[in-house]
């Protein structure tokens, strides 16, 4: 069965863009989550469904991702955290929990080392610091990568996204149809290869490993999936050896997809860390 639908889109004017975005839950903490490399925000359905039962829970696609509507240049993860400022200012939260994953928590971090006031605590999934020392993903990652984004033929993305997110052996025990429907509701219709490589602009220039001392009054959490083929598990290691007093959890059967394979874990870990910051 399929997890919660998220509801029609609201939208924030965000200088040259609309930001689309969506929200849940009336009462409690405020969590804003940032999604990954071309997924919309509603991706996060699980934790939305979870997490809003008792907190007041924002989620957007970004720039070249969904349905926000914006021009299509390369990006900058300054430029996304700059959206994020300004979401924050229309829905008039002065500050609130921020969750990053992959290339969602890259932009998190620009945002937190830049105006560490705004944010209750930080929670940081399958992503890394970026700089020179961070390579390219291992090399079934990169194939899969390449597959999804670039090659012929909606089954064969459709595998290698898969496997992209997922270890070989879960992917055997799981109910396949439902799967299916996840995946195609989160993936099916991806922005263009210009939007793409825009997304991927920002990705590579990523870097905050000297400014993430900042955050040492900032509660944060480091989730690392331990099997993560996409982003190297050692780069949340990484990430917490420069961020002071963060707080690193290993999830060791998990892939990139850890937000949907081990979903009931993550949302525990996120609820006890918002009500301890």
């Amino acid at each position: 069965m399929m997890p919660y639908e998220p509801p029609p889109v609201e939208w924030a004017p965000c200088d040259d863009a609309r930001i689309a975005y969506g929200r849940r839950g009336e009462t409690g903490p405020r969590v804003l989550l940032i999604m990954g490399f071309t997924m919309p925000g509603a991706a996060w359905r699980f934790q939305i469904e979870e997490l809003s039962r008792d907190h007041q829970v924002v989620w957007f696609d970004n720039r070249c991702s969904g349905q926000t509507e914006a021009p299509i240049r390369p990006l900058t993860m300054s430029r996304f955290a700059h959206d994020v400022r300004l979401l924050m200012d229309h829905l008039e939260w002065s500050t609130a929990h921020m969750v990053g994953v992959s290339m969602g928590g890259m932009i998190a971090q620009e945002f937190a080392v830049e105006q560490p006031q705004r944010l209750q605590s930080l929670s940081l999934l399958a992503t890394h610091a970026g700089g020179r020392t961070m390579k390219l993903p291992p090399h079934t990652g990169l194939r899969h990568f390449f597959t999804t984004q670039f090659a012929p033929g909606r089954r064969r993305k459709g595998r290698a996204l898969a496997r992209l997110l997922f270890p070989e052996d879960w992917l055997q025990n799981v109910d396949r149809e439902w799967l299916r429907a996840v995946l195609t509701a989160d993936y099916g219709e991806q922005p263009t290869i210009g939007q793409r490589l825009a997304q991927l602009a920002a990705v590579s220039r990523h870097n905050t490993r000297r400014r993430l001392k900042r955050l040492g009054n900032t509660p944060t959490l480091i989730l690392k999936p331990g099997r993560d083929v996409l982003v190297k598990p050692k780069h949340s290691d990484t990430l917490h050896r420069l961020i002071p007093h963060s707080r690193l959890v290993e999830l060791p059967n998990a892939g990139h997809g850890v937000i949907r394979q081990e979903a009931d874990r993550v949302n525990t870990l996120l609820r006890d860390h918002f009500s301890l910051a």
